[in-house]
Order: structure tokens, then C-alpha cells, then sequence
């Protein structure tokens, strides 16, 4: 069953009030959010690439490292002014 917008926030509005209490959000708590979500990132395929610099070279290593043909490369960038 694909995850909708609303079951997503649905599921993460039935989490409860994590963010008010001082615990920290560490790798290990991300996974198990993930896991609790239905783990949506295994089905995506895709890269994200942001920061403030690098990104044109990231881009460029990470489409010559597919290795495949079938790979279908977009790219988008924006500016803030």
C-alpha cells in the first residue's frame, strides 16, 4: 500500500510528544521512526544533494557511479536570494 501525505502525518501525529522532551534524535531513533513509517525510503530511487558547495562534483560522481545506462538523471537547483 503506498504511503499517502496524510497517513504519513497521521502516523507521525500518533507518535505522541517526542520533540518536547530533551531526548536526542540520533541515527538510531531516525531508523526506528522509519521503520514505524513503513521504511518509504527503500522504495524511493533517488539522490538528494544539498549543502553550499560541491554539489555540481557530488552530482557528477554520483551519476558516473550508477553504473548503469538505465538511469535517468534529472537535476534542479534553486537560489536563495
Amino acid at each position: 500500500m503506498p504511503v499517502t501525505y496524510e497517513s504519513a502525518v497521521s502516523k507521525l501525529l500518533a507518535l505522541g510528544h517526542e520533540l518536547l522532551s530533551n531526548r536526542k534524535f540520533d541515527l538510531d531513533h531516525m531508523r526506528r521512526l522509519a521503520e514505524a513509517l513503513g521504511n518509504p525510503q527503500r522504495r524511493l530511487q533517488c539522490v538528494l544533494i544539498a549543502g553550499t558547495n560541491g554539489k555540481g562534483s557530488t552530482a557528477a560522481a554520483a551519476v558516473a557511479s550508477s553504473g548503469t545506462s538505465n538511469c535517468k538523471r534529472e537535476g534542479t537547483t534553486s537560489r536563495r536570494a
